[in-house]
């Protein structure tokens, strides 16, 4: 059974849950103190991505909007996070999402973002997370950024489908889903979900389902829901329990 981490930007909390859709009542999160440096700590960028090499989530410190955003990792046994690298994108953070690349095998951070301090149309950004050659951990793909373009120029978040090898970003309140080519920057709308939830947080578990929250926007108290991509249907999984703003 897959396990979901989430994190509030308002509350120096971590919340872990094991979704099952068939338990009655659904599962409640463990929740997991967030500290760095020895003090709570709350991250401000709405993206977050949990890392299965080293089994560490990653976060980002941003305003909104932002010039730049500060990349860190949670280690979710501790709540013990730790700054990695400053000034990894420049913009707020949207989502983010570890991937392997199916072709050539590389590990991939993908990130979509605010365009700094412009506004306008978002940006996804693709970074390797491990050095190769003269280039040190954490530097960017050649080629990358790319600005997003076509039937979505804005996401709420981003998650990858490792059976379908499809990105697929959202945005929230409604929801629709758009495929992203992350590649070119460029998106085609792909569904839209049976409930209008705040799902501003996405992503595909080991089980190979999508899941996205609702605060309980959706009428049905706050809540983690799988999805069902070929349909729009969201069953609900898990409690989302806390009173925290979840973003990823």
């Amino acid at each position: 059974m897959p396990v979901l981490y989430s994190i509030a930007d308002n509350r120096a909390e971590l919340y872990f849950v094991a979704p099952d859709s068939t338990a009655s009542p659904l599962p409640s999160p463990t929740f997991i103190n967030v500290t760095l440096g020895g003090s709570p700590v709350t991250f401000s960028g709405e993206g977050g991505g949990y890392r299965s090499k080293d089994r560490l989530i990653y976060v980002f410190q941003d305003g909104e909007p932002a010039a730049y955003s500060d990349l860190y990792s949670i280690d979710p046994t501790t709540g013990v996070a730790t700054l990695v690298k400053t000034n990894i994108v420049a913009g707020h953070v949207e989502g983010a999402e570890f991937y392997i690349n199916n072709i050539t095998g590389e590990e991939v951070l993908v990130i979509v973002y605010e365009n700094g301090t412009n506004g306008g149309s978002h940006k996804v950004m693709a970074i390797n997370p491990n050095a190769q050659g003269s280039n040190p951990a954490w530097s960017d793909y050649s080629g990358h950024p790319k600005t997003l373009t076509g039937a979505r120029t804005t996401a709420d978040g981003i998650s990858w489908d490792p059976v379908g090898a499809n990105f697929y970003i959202q945005n929230d309140d409604t929801v629709d889903y758009y495929l992203l080519d992350i590649a070119k920057g460029v998106t085609t709308y792909s569904f839209t979900s049976s409930l209008a939830v705040d799902g501003e947080g996405i992503t595909y578990a080991s089980d190979g389902n999508n899941y996205i929250e609702d605060e309980g926007q959706a009428g049905q108290r706050r809540r983690i829901f799988s999805v069902d991509v070929s349909t729009g249907a969201l069953p609900p999984v898990a409690e989302l329990e806390s009173t925290g703003d979840v973003e990823s």
